[in-house]
């Protein structure tokens, strides 16, 4: 599921100040920290390299102590020439850190030029550890070009598919994720089956992100044709599709499916909020 004038800027210093000079202007330009992620992400997608995520907060001890001692060493500068490196102030971005989840500081994420995340860490690394994580997401960097290679080798897989539609799902790209995920349901295997309905969850789940409920509801109906009626994801599909029909303003379908589900899902804070959704909808 994100400058050309400052880079010609950049450029033009560097023939300028050729010599001493001209290598400190690379070594500025080569370490830059954005602080606005979708510059950051804009900036990836243009030169082809990986993304490193510092999301700190002021007050963040270990995060100070990184920006002190880890990451100006030389072995760290040298890695990040291949990242475009972005620094978020967790505690002034809160859609991000509800984007990724993120809960404590500091908290570093490696993400492919799509936002892709290749890996995450919580919480304060050595130069070593972060040496090695910067390595690892670099080999990693390609993923999309090799999933789609190996879709092209099998285009008509149910896990060629699959794979394919996580990648698109992980880059909020949904409309992408669900065509993948439909394919790989579509294809008729039953010894991959719980690939297949792991498929057709993951489609309906990407029509609720954009929020195309007619499509959700028709998926969700598919899935729950097929699913045991005494598992766990059947209780969240019916919990799904009456989010869905809430949407669609189908009260007394709605009512039902989640009337099923606040019955039957385990305690915890979905449960909550469903009996909220539901006084709602019968005082409405």
């Amino acid at each position: 599921m994100k400058q050309t004038l400052k880079n010609a800027t950049y450029a033009f210093l560097l023939i300028i100040l050729a010599g001493t000079g001209g290598r400190e202007a690379l070594a500025l330009s080569q370490s830059r920290w954005y602080t606005d992620f979708n510059q950051a992400i804009a900036e990836s997608r243009r030169v082809n390299k990986p993304v490193l995520v510092d999301v700190y907060a002021v007050w963040c001890t270990y995060c100070r102590k990184m920006r002190r001692t880890v990451y100006p060493t030389s072995d760290i500068t040298r890695l990040r020439r291949n990242f475009i490196s972005v620094r978020i102030d967790g505690e002034k971005n809160i859609p991000f850190m509800r984007r990724f989840n993120i809960s404590g500081f500091p908290h570093t994420i490696f993400m492919d030029k799509n936002g892709y995340v290749l890996d995450r860490v919580s919480g304060f690394m050595d130069k070593k550890h972060l040496s090695f994580k910067l390595r690892k997401a670099l080999v990693k960097k390609d993923l999309e070009k090799r999933l789609q290679a190996e879709l092209k080798k099998d285009p008509r897989g149910v896990l060629s598919n699959y794979k394919v539609g996580l990648y698109y799902y992980g880059t909020r790209m949904f409309k992408d994720a669900r065509r993948y995920f439909i394919r790989a349901w579509n294809v008729k295997s039953a010894t991959l089956l719980k690939y297949r309905l792991d498929a057709l969850y993951n489609a309906a789940i990407s029509s609720m992100e954009l929020r195309d409920y007619v499509a959700a509801i028709k998926h969700w109906n598919a899935y729950l044709r097929v699913i045991p009626r005494d598992s766990t994801d059947y209780i969240y599909a019916r919990f799904y599709r009456g989010l869905a029909y809430r949407k669609m303003k189908k009260k007394a379908r709605a009512i039902a499916d989640l009337e099923y589900a606040e019955k039957n899902l385990p305690a915890g804070q979905e449960r909550n909020a469903l009996r909220r959704i539901l006084k709602e909808l019968k005082r409405g």
